[in-house]
């Protein structure tokens, strides 16, 4: 797992501590751009990198930032965030079946915490330190490229039924998808594409 790599296996599992649950690699709602920070409530750097993603997040209101520690201990992991109050205000949440360290953190070699990817689409962009200098320039790159698409894409929204759909062929139904950008991984017969 590396720069480039696009995560392909929806990432459920997780138990979310604050902010509104978020499903990395999720291909039929994907959230456009997701910064999934590894982090630890024992690791000093992770500590001091909290208030400056929550400033972060404040000023890329149209980012997702997702904190994600694989600690076992969920009610210790609750009362460390209900005491950093609003210095941290992202979402934070459990990776208890460490399913999200097993996709991401671990192929992507990372060297410790705490480290951030951001994904644009799903696909990881950038790796690196939440506090490193690149990293708000790499986030606003990826808002850019984000929005490149929506206005290069700008076809018309799809308003037919679901039976409507269904007439199409398997290949129409592909392309109304794919120039959308929306991923067709998983998709193996015609009501998966229809849906």
């Amino acid at each position: 797992m590396s720069v480039g790599t696009v995560i392909s296996q929806p990432i459920s599992d997780l138990t979310f501590i604050k902010g509104d649950p978020v499903t990395i690699g999720d291909q039929h709602n994907p959230v456009p751009v997701l910064v999934v920070e590894f982090w630890a409530t024992w690791c000093p750097p992770c500590r001091d990198s909290i208030p400056h993603l929550t400033d972060i997040q404040q000023k890329f209101q149209n980012v997702t930032i997702l904190g994600v520690t694989y600690e076992k201990d969920v009610d210790k992991i609750t009362e460390f965030v209900k005491s950093m109050g609003d210095k941290m205000n992202y979402t934070v949440a459990v990776d208890t079946n460490e399913s999200a360290k097993n996709a991401i953190f671990t192929p992507s070699n990372a060297r410790g915490i705490p480290t951030a990817y951001i994904l644009v689409k799903n696909k990881i962009v950038w790796q690196g330190h939440p506090m490193g200098e690149n990293f708000e320039t790499e986030l606003q790159n990826a808002i850019s490229q984000v929005e490149s698409i929506v206005e290069q894409i700008a076809l018309p929204r799809i308003t037919e039924s679901f039976d409507d759909l269904m007439q199409k062929p398997v290949k129409e139904l592909k392309t109304i998808l794919e120039d959308r950008g929306i991923s067709i991984v998983g998709c193996l017969e015609k009501p998966d594409f229809a849906k």
